[in-house]
C-alpha cells in the first residue's frame, strides 16, 4: 500500500499496519507524557490546580461516563455481530450454497479439484491463478507476429505484481491483518478496467486460444473481488469480536481509577518525589493513562476498520481514488 500512495509510513502505521494494542500503548503513554511534561513545567501552577480546583475530579468524573458509553457502544456493536450469525436453517442453507457456489465457480479455473479451505491459501489460489493464465497469454502473444505491445506491456506488469501478492499471501493467516493488507495491495479494479479495455481493442486480433486465455483472465480476475470482500467481512467481525472482549477487559480498571481518583484522592497527601518529578504528577498521570484506556482502544481499531472500508468501498472495475496519496 506504501507503493500505490505517498502517505507517510508513520501515517499508514497508525492508521493500519501497526499492531492496535502497540497503537493504544503508544497513544496512551503520549498521553501520559504528556502530563507528566505538564507538571515538570510548571510544578506549582499544577499541584495548585489539582489541589484546589474541582476540576480535576470532575474530570476523572467524566472520564467515568465516557467509559461506560464506550462499553454500551461495544455492547451494542457486539449484539450487531451477533446478530448476523443468526437465523433461520433455511437462511443459514443459503448462506452455506452461495458460499459452496462460489468455491465451485472458482475450483472450474483451477488446475486442483478442490480449492483451499484456509482463507489466505484461497485467495492465494486465485492470485497464482491469474498469474498463470496472465504467464501464458504474454508467452503465446510473444510469439505471435502482431503489434501487441501495449498487451504484452500490461501482461508483464500484471505477471510481476499478482508474483509479489502471491508471495505476501504466503503463510499469512486469517484474524491477523497481513492476510487483508497483502489482498488491498492488488490493484485488481484498475488491472480488471485496463483488461477489459485491451479485450475490447485486440479481440479481434488475437487467435481463438489467446481470446480463450483473455476472457479466462478477466473472468478470475473477477473472481478476486467478492473474494477479498468476503474475508474482509469477516475479518471486520473477528475485529470486533476481539475489540468487544479488550474493552471489557480494560473497562473495570478504568472505572475504578476514575472513580478513585474522582472521589477518593486527597492531593495533600501525595508528596515526595521520584527521579526528580513530583509523585502526584505521576499519580495523575498514571491515572489518566488508565481512564482514557478504553477509549484510545476503541479509537485505534475504528483507525484500521474506517481506513479498510474506505479503500475497499467500490468492488469492481470502478476507480473512486483519482490520486495515489489518499489513505
Amino acid at each position: 500500500m506504501q507503493e500505490r500512495g505517498t502517505s507517510s509510513r508513520i501515517r499508514l502505521w497508525v492508521l493500519m499496519e501497526a499492531d492496535r494494542w502497540q497503537l493504544t500503548t503508544v497513544l496512551t503513554g503520549s498521553v501520559a507524557l504528556g502530563v507528566v511534561a505538564a507538571g515538570v513545567a510548571v510544578p506549582e501552577m499544577f499541584r495548585e490546580v489539582v489541589t484546589e480546583d474541582p476540576l480535576i475530579g470532575e474530570l476523572f468524573v467524566g472520564f467515568v461516563t465516557t467509559t461506560i458509553t464506550a462499553v454500551t457502544l461495544i455492547v451494542s456493536i457486539g449484539q450487531l455481530v451477533l446478530s448476523q450469525e443468526l437465523g433461520a436453517v433455511g437462511d443459514q442453507k443459503e448462506r452455506m450454497d452461495a458460499s459452496i457456489s462460489f468455491q465451485q465457480t472458482v475450483e472450474s479455473y483451477l488446475p486442483q479439484a478442490v480449492s483451499p479451505a484456509e482463507p489466505s491459501s484461497f485467495m492465494q489460489v486465485i492470485v497464482i491463478e491469474i498469474n498463470t493464465k496472465a504467464t501464458a497469454l504474454a508467452e503465446s502473444l510473444a510469439n505471435s507476429t502482431g503489434e501487441t505491445d501495449e498487451l504484452e506491456s500490461y501482461l508483464h506488469t500484471l505477471v510481476s505484481d499478482t508474483d509479489s501478492i502471491a508471495t505476501s499471501l504466503s503463510g499469512t493467516e486469517f484474524g491477523t491483518f497481513d492476510m487483508i493488507s497483502a489482498a488491498l495491495n492488488f490493484a485488481y479494479s484498475s488491472y480488471l478496467h485496463r483488461g477489459r479495455e485491451l479485450h475490447a481493442t485486440y479481440e479481434p486480433a488475437l487467435d481463438d486460444t489467446e481470446a480463450e486465455l483473455f476472457e479466462d483472465l478477466l473472468s478470475v480476475l473477477t473472481l478476486f473481488a467478492p473474494a477479498r470482500e468476503h474475508f474482509k467481512t469477516l475479518y471486520f467481525q473477528w475485529e470486533l469480536i476481539n475489540l468487544s472482549r479488550s474493552i471489557m477487559y480494560v473497562a473495570l480498571p478504568s472505572l475504578v481509577t476514575g472513580i478513585w481518583i474522582g472521589l477518593f484522592l486527597n492531593p495533600e497527601r501525595v508528596t515526595g518525589t521520584l527521579l526528580g518529578v513530583d509523585a502526584l504528577v505521576l499519580v495523575i498521570a498514571i491515572a489518566v493513562a488508565i481512564v482514557i484506556l478504553p477509549f484510545v482502544l476503541l479509537l485505534s481499531h475504528m483507525f484500521r476498520i474506517t481506513t479498510v472500508a474506505k479503500r475497499t468501498l467500490a468492488m469492481g472495475p470502478f476507480i473512486l481514488r483519482t490520486r495515489t496519496n489518499e489513505t
